[in-house]
């Protein structure tokens, strides 16, 4: 029988978890509105410096790239945005994962029980196997692609994620004070 404590430190860390789901919730959302908010700085500034689009092949050619630089912030956000998002997801997913690998170990277990008057012992056991490769096959699907996400949270990620912050920030200031001065100027 627990004790109080024991129900106690449970209760506190069920707190304490929820709490942290919470936090965690708000930082995906505000990683998806700063996006937002680097995009629109992007478009600003683009707006700011110049106002329309060029009409000549190599001045194309170039407020193409610089729109890609100037975008290149919101893009890495987003990534980032989206990387978060699939990380919050992942409980629930494995969860539901490990519901349908168990669903299908049982089928396998009640196919060899189902069998075992009529085949061998090893016909059974090779149908369980495959059963449970089967479930396996499953998993490894989900786990690769976590496996795969998890590769690109290094230390190289997150500076460039401070990267655009940053480069976000300075857009943002380029943008409100250019556009100012662009509509008072005329």
């Amino acid at each position: 029988m627990p004790d109080s404590s024991t129900s106690l430190s449970n209760a506190d860390a069920s707190t304490k978890v929820a709490t942290l789901a919470r936090l965690a919730s708000w930082l995906v959302r505000g990683v998806g509105v700063f996006a937002i908010v680097s995009l629109l700085a992007g478009l600003g500034t683009w707006w700011t410096l110049f106002g329309g689009w060029p009409t000549y092949g190599v001045a194309q050619l170039l407020a193409v790239g610089f729109a890609g630089l100037l975008l290149l912030p919101a893009g890495v956000l987003a990534l980032f945005y989206q990387g978060l998002r699939d990380l919050m997801k992942l409980p629930e997913r494995l969860r539901g994962q490990l519901d349908v690998d168990k669903d299908a170990a049982a089928q396998a277990a009640r196919t060899m029980r189902a069998d075992a008057g009529k085949s061998s012992r090893l016909w059974r056991f090779v149908k369980g196997l495959w059963a449970l490769r089967t479930a396996v096959m499953d998993s490894k699907g989900l786990l690769l692609r976590y496996g795969a996400m998890i590769r690109f949270i290094n230390p190289w990620s997150l500076l460039a994620v401070l990267a655009a912050t940053g480069a976000t920030f300075v857009l943002s200031a380029m943008a409100v004070v250019g556009g100012m001065l662009r509509l008072l100027l005329g």
